[in-house]
């Protein structure tokens, strides 16, 4: 009887040995599987990050060849307005200087005619 006890006693330890051991292992897989759970979770997250990153590189690389375009877009059209402005300085220039030509022509001819006229008077007296 005292043996039938013993043996009852040294199978509810081991029982409980063996619950403990199961109840540890169940820990410890719960352990991993919510470690997994994190990992997963964290590369996600770093994923993400990652292609929001990349979203924004290329939203910036976008603007500023935008910007440059304009900028670009903007020289050209100040360029054209100044060769405009240099022709039409260049034409302005060139009308009034055949202008004083035609003055400085009309003049001599006046002048070439009023001493002809005198010397005709002067011959004539």
């Amino acid at each position: 009887m005292a043996n039938q006890k013993l043996n009852v006693k040294a199978r509810a330890k081991a029982v409980a040995r063996l619950r403990a051991q199961k109840a540890k292992a169940a820990q410890r897989l719960r352990a991993q599987k919510e470690r997994l759970r994190a990992r997963k979770a964290l590369e996600l997250a770093r994923a993400k990050a990652a292609k929001e990153k990349e979203r924004l590189r290329r939203k910036k690389l976008k603007e500023a060849a935008r910007a440059k375009a304009a900028r670009e877009k903007d020289k050209a059209r100040k360029a054209v307005n100044a060769a405009r402005a240099k022709a039409a300085k260049e034409k302005e220039r060139a009308r009034l200087k055949t202008a004083k030509e035609k003055q400085r022509a009309r003049k001599a001819l006046e002048l070439q005619r009023r001493r002809e006229r005198a010397a005709k008077e002067k011959a004539r007296l």
